[in-house]
C-alpha cells in the first residue's frame, strides 16, 4: 500500500513538473522580444491585447534549477533544492551531487531514513506542493494585472499624445490657410499693377512709334541702296572670278598638254635609244655568230685536212696491216667523226635557241614599251575627261549659286515691298483714324469758316505730316507703275 502511495505521489509531481517546464519553454519562446518592448512603450492596442492573451497562461520560472543533460530525466529539479533534497530521502530516490558520489555506508542510511517516513508527513508534502502551486497561480494573476494597467497607461499616454499632434496640425493648417490668402491677395495687387504699368507702356509706345517710324524708313531705304551696291559690286566679283578660273584653266589645259608633249618626247627619245641599244646588239650577234662559223668551218677544214692525211696514211700503212686491224681503226675513225658532227650539231641548235630567246625577249620588251605608251595616254585622257568635268560641274554650281542669289534677292525684295506696304498701310490708317477723330476736325477750316467743303490742314499739321505725304505720293507712283506693267503683260 505504501508503495502504490508513492508511485501516485510521483506521478503527480512529475506531472506538474512537466506541465511548469512546457509554460516556461512556451513562455521564452513567445514572450522574450514582445512583451518587454511593449512594456516600455513600443507597443500597440491590437498587439497588446494579443500579448495579454499570449501571457496568461505564463508561470514565473524564477525557482528553476539549472541542471546537467544527464538530469533531465528528474522531475524534482523544478522545486527548490531544500525540499527536493527532503522530498528525495522520504521517496528513497538518490541525491544530485556534482562535486562527490555516495559510497555503501552513505546508501545504507538513506535507505534506513526512507523507510523511517510516515502517510502523514506524505500528505504535509502534498500540501506544500499545492500551497506551492497556489503561490504562483496568484503571482501569475497580480503580474497579469499589473501588465494590464501599464499597458492602458501607454495607450493613455499615446492618445493624449496624438490629440495633442491633431490640434498642432489644426492649428498649423489655419495658419497655412491665412499665410496663402494674404498671399494671394499680393498676387492680385502685383498683377493688377503690372497691367497698370503695361497698359502705361502701351500708351508711351504708341508714342514712341510715329517718331520711330520716320527713322526706320530712312534706315532700310539707306540700306537697300547699300544692298543694291553690294549686289552689284558681289556680281562683278564673280564675272572677274569666273574669268580667272576660265583663264586658269586654259593656262592649265596648255601646261597639261605641253608636259604631255614633253612627255611623248622623252618616251620616243628613249624608243630610239632602246632601238640603237638593239640594233647594236643585233650586230654584235651577227658578229659572233659569223665568227662561231668561221671557227666552225676552220675546224672543218682542220678536221678534212686530218681526215685526209689519215687516209693517205691508212693507205700507205694498208699494205703491212692485216685486214683485221685496218677495219678496227676505221671503226674508231668512224666513231670519232660521228661524235664530232654531233657535238657541232648541238652547238649550232644552242646558237639557234639562244637567237630565238633573244628575239623573243626582245618584242616581248617592245610590246611592254607599247603598252606603257597606250596605259600613259588613257591616263592622260582619262584625267583631261575629269578636269573638263570638275570644270563644267564648277561652273555648273557657280551658275546655281548665282541663281540662288538671285532667287533670294528677289524673295528679299518682296519682303521689302510687302514689309513696305503694310508699313505705308498702317499709316494710312494712322492718318484716317486722325483725320475721323474729333479733335482733328475742329484744328479744320472748312471752306474759309463757312463749314462746307473739304477739310484743309493748317500749316503746321502739314509740316509735322510731310513725311507720310511723300510716303503716300510714293505709295500711289508704286501701285500706278505696278498696275501698268500688269497691263501690259496682259496685253503681252
Amino acid at each position: 500500500m505504501l508503495n502504490e502511495e508513492k508511485q501516485d505521489i510521483q506521478a503527480l509531481i512529475y506531472k506538474t513538473i512537466s506541465g511548469e517546464k512546457q509554460n516556461a519553454v512556451s513562455r521564452s519562446s513567445n514572450t522574450r522580444g514582445q512583451y518587454g518592448a511593449k512594456i516600455l512603450g513600443d507597443v500597440t492596442v491590437g498587439s497588446s491585447i494579443g500579448s495579454q492573451r499570449r501571457d496568461s497562461m505564463v508561470t514565473p520560472s524564477n525557482n528553476l534549477v539549472r541542471i546537467k543533460p544527464a538530469m533531465l530525466d528528474d522531475p524534482m529539479l523544478d522545486m527548490d533544492p531544500a525540499m527536493a533534497s527532503l522530498l528525495r530521502l522520504k521517496l528513497g530516490m538518490p541525491q544530485h551531487f556534482p562535486s562527490h558520489s555516495f559510497n555503501s555506508s552513505s546508501k545504507r542510511a538513506h535507505s534506513s531514513l526512507t523507510q523511517q517516513m510516515q502517510p502523514k508527513e506524505w500528505g504535509e508534502i502534498t500540501r506544500f506542493l499545492q500551497e506551492k502551486d497556489q503561490e504562483a497561480i496568484q503571482r501569475e494573476k497580480d503580474l497579469i494585472v499589473k501588465r494590464k494597467r501599464d499597458v492602458r497607461s501607454v495607450l493613455q499616454a499615446q492618445i493624449a499624445e496624438r490629440r495633442e499632434a491633431s490640434g498642432r496640425q489644426a492649428e498649423e493648417r489655419k495658419r497655412y490657410e491665412q499665410e496663402l490668402l494674404e498671399m494671394c491677395q499680393k498676387e492680385v495687387e502685383a498683377e493688377k499693377a503690372k497691367q497698370r504699368a503695361i497698359k502705361q507702356k502701351l500708351q508711351q509706345d504708341k508714342v514712341m512709334r510715329d517718331m520711330e517710324m520716320q527713322q526706320l524708313t530712312r534706315m532700310k531705304q539707306q540700306r537697300m541702296r547699300g544692298e543694291l551696291i553690294d549686289e552689284s559690286n558681289y556680281l562683278k566679283k564673280i564675272k572677274s572670278e569666273i574669268e580667272a578660273d576660265k583663264t586658269a584653266e586654259k593656262e592649265k589645259k596648255l601646261k597639261k598638254a605641253e608636259e604631255a608633249a614633253v612627255i611623248l618626247e622623252e618616251n620616243a627619245k628613249h624608243e630610239l635609244i632602246k632601238e640603237e641599244r638593239r640594233q647594236k646588239e643585233l650586230q654584235e650577234d651577227i658578229r659572233l655568230a659569223q665568227l662561231r662559223q668561221q671557227m666552225v668551218l676552220e675546224q672543218e677544214a682542220r678536221r678534212q685536212a686530218e681526215v685526209d692525211a689519215r687516209l693517205a696514211k691508212i693507205g700507205q700503212m694498208m699494205g703491212h696491216m692485216e685486214n683485221t686491224v685496218i677495219k678496227k681503226q676505221l671503226e674508231m675513225e668512224r666513231i670519232a667523226e660521228e661524235k664530232l658532227r654531233k657535238q657541232q650539231e648541238e652547238h649550232n641548235r644552242k646558237i639557234e635557241e639562244d637567237e630565238k630567246e633573244r628575239k623573243r625577249v626582245l618584242k616581248q620588251r617592245i610590246e611592254e614599251m607599247k603598252r606603257g605608251i597606250e596605259q600613259q595616254k588613257l591616263s592622260k585622257e582619262e584625267q583631261v575627261k575629269r578636269e573638263v568635268q570638275d570644270n563644267h560641274e564648277y561652273m555648273k554650281r557657280v551658275m546655281d549659286h548665282a541663281e540662288k542669289e538671285k532667287k533670294r534677292q528677289e524673295d528679299k525684295d518682296k519682303r521689302h515691298k510687302e514689309t513696305i506696304r503694310d508699313n505705308q498701310s498702317f499709316v494710312k490708317k494712322q492718318i484716317d483714324d486722325k483725320l475721323r477723330s474729333p479733335e482733328f476736325k475742329k484744328s479744320l477750316v472748312y471752306n474759309n469758316g463757312t463749314g462746307v467743303g473739304p477739310e484743309i490742314m493748317n500749316e503746321s499739321e502739314i509740316r509735322y505730316n510731310r513725311d507720310i505725304f511723300a510716303k503716300l505720293e510714293a505709295m500711289r507712283v508704286t501701285n500706278r507703275t505696278e498696275q501698268s506693267n500688269a497691263t501690259k503683260k496682259s496685253a503681252l
